[in-house]
């Protein structure tokens, strides 16, 4: 029998199927790899996914906002991929005449999309340092920002976790989406972002517990939770992180357990999702000293939860780190001696928490008096450091 055209065609999408599952199984990353390039199926895939995120993500306006959706700067690019469809949009109605150096084009999306990054010749700068970062797949995403924008949706739509995920197979680094309008609980799903060096999820209405599971994310750098409506313990699994340098789980610093705040005028005007009473909200239990200690840890911010017991002793590890340590406005109680091995601190802040206790404070080989008292707004000197306001 005579290879009519479309037989011809057939067998090249064959061949171009196999060649792609081929690449897909040599390296473990995402559909669509060509010599470890995000190829046409690979672009288009992308582009219905960030399209799909971005039409699930326009939710109904809340108080205060100018409308409902995305706010009008960031829709660009967007909303022309939305309106015209990926194919149109990316001109990929002729793939199979695609040369090699063209593959090595940039596709439209990671110059037309807001807060999109994408891998450039193997690397990325996507860092929060702005250092650059190794990336597998050139023009993959590898950071989507989205910050203070009114993303506005539930992450437990199944639909969007699969965006997320399949983004993140394909080298997403970087997900931020501080300051948005997010609503749901972050799932065990979430581990399987196993590249992901930053997690910002800032200032949402995401409820619900912190899955132990997160301490599987080997790669995270930054985890920043604080400013939601969570519940529940600071699971010790998170000492799993060894990368991990900022880790904020401060609860919603209005919303909980002030007593100068009133919970229900509150619950009705700031809390449109209906997740009941604030007087539950913030974490409990105690601080795992396991996670106080890890090697990389700049940054450690609980502030304004319920959490009780007393403070790791010592807080910091050998060779620590850490900079930045707040458990402000806990039950904490005790004695604050933990901290004196945390050689690098340049911020502390225990106030509305301990019992007042004095302790000589080292800073290599200076020492002060440092007096920690258990009422707001008291200057405490940090041994050459400009003095703090707790």
């Amino acid at each position: 029998m005579q290879c009519g055209s479309g037989s011809r065609l057939y067998l090249l999408l064959l061949v171009a199927l196999v060649v792609s599952t081929a690449c897909q199984a040599a390296t473990g990353l995402c559909h669509g790899v060509v010599n470890s390039t995000c190829g046409p199926s690979c672009q288009l895939h992308t582009c219905q996914a960030l399209v799909t995120l971005y039409k699930k993500t326009q939710g109904p306006a809340r108080a205060g906002d100018a409308g409902p959706g995305w706010t009008l700067p960031s829709r660009a690019g967007w909303e022309v991929a939305a309106a015209s469809g990926c194919d149109a949009y990316l001109n990929l109605t002729n793939v199979q005449d695609l040369t090699a150096s063209a593959l090595h084009v940039p596709p439209r999306y990671c110059q037309e999309f807001y807060g999109i990054t994408c891998c450039r010749n193997a690397t990325s700068n996507s860092s929060r340092d702005g250092s650059e970062q190794q990336c597998a797949v050139e023009h993959a995403v590898t950071e989507l920002s989205l910050k203070v924008n009114h993303v506005n949706g539930s992450i437990n739509d199944p639909q969007l976790m699969q965006i997320l995920l399949l983004l993140g197979e394909c080298g997403l680094q970087v997900l931020d989406f501080e300051q948005g309008r997010l609503s749901g609980s972050v799932t065990a799903a979430w581990a399987q972002l196993t590249g992901l060096r930053v997690l910002q999820l800032t200032g949402n209405w995401i409820s619900g517990t912190i899955p132990p599971e997160l301490g599987d994310m080997a790669s995270l750098e930054v985890l920043l939770l604080d400013n939601n409506f969570l519940t529940g313990t600071i699971p010790p699994e998170l000492a799993k992180l060894k990368n991990l340098q900022q880790l904020n789980l401060a609860a919603q610093a209005f919303l909980t357990i002030d007593p100068r705040n009133d919970s229900s005028h509150l619950s009705a005007t700031l809390n449109p999702d209906g997740l009941g009473g604030l007087e539950g909200l913030g974490l409990v239990g105690t601080i795992p000293s396991s996670i106080t200690s890890l090697p990389n840890l700049i940054e450690f911010n609980v502030e304004v939860n319920q959490l009780e017991g007393t403070l790791p002793n010592p807080v910091c590890g050998p060779n620590s780190q850490l900079q930045v340590f707040s458990v402000r406005r806990n039950n904490i109680s005790g004695s604050a001696m933990g901290v004196q091995a945390c050689d690098n601190l340049v911020h502390l802040d225990l106030s509305v928490s301990l019992m007042g206790v004095g302790m000589q404070w080292h800073t290599g080989n200076r020492a002060c008096s440092l007096q920690l008292l258990p009422l707001c707004c008291k200057q405490v000197a940090l041994c050459g450091h400009r003095s703090q306001t707790f």
